[in-house]
């Protein structure tokens, strides 16, 4: 069984001014690894707030490689209005996380 790994990314994205992702996988991290754990955080607001926490847990157990497609079908699902942060955003700082792996 592979061991798992917490990466983190810290930027800019399109729909924010600052995203902080971090999320746990297998190592190494690739398109295919699957989200084990998860949180979102940045200059962005989401309403109401606690359905936010459930959209995180919703991510869990997705592949990474879809994280902007099951981001958005998450708020359509709880319901939630997000403003700074867009789907494209996780997608961007997932791929920069695969491009670094181990780093």
């Amino acid at each position: 069984m592979a061991q798992s790994k917490t990466y983190t990314f810290t930027g800019k994205g399109k729909g924010s001014k600052l995203l902080r992702l971090k999320l746990t996988t297998e190592q190494p991290i690739t398109k295919d690894s699957i989200i084990q754990d998860i949180a979102i955080n940045g200059d962005f607001f989401a309403h109401p707030e606690d359905a936010f926490d459930e959209l995180e847990q919703y991510l869990i157990g997705k592949p990474v490689r879809d994280i902007g497609f099951w981001f958005t079908k998450g708020i359509d699902l709880f319901k939630l209005t997000v403003y700074g942060l867009l789907p494209e955003d996780l997608t961007a700082a997932v791929e920069v996380m695969v491009s670094q792996g181990d780093c």
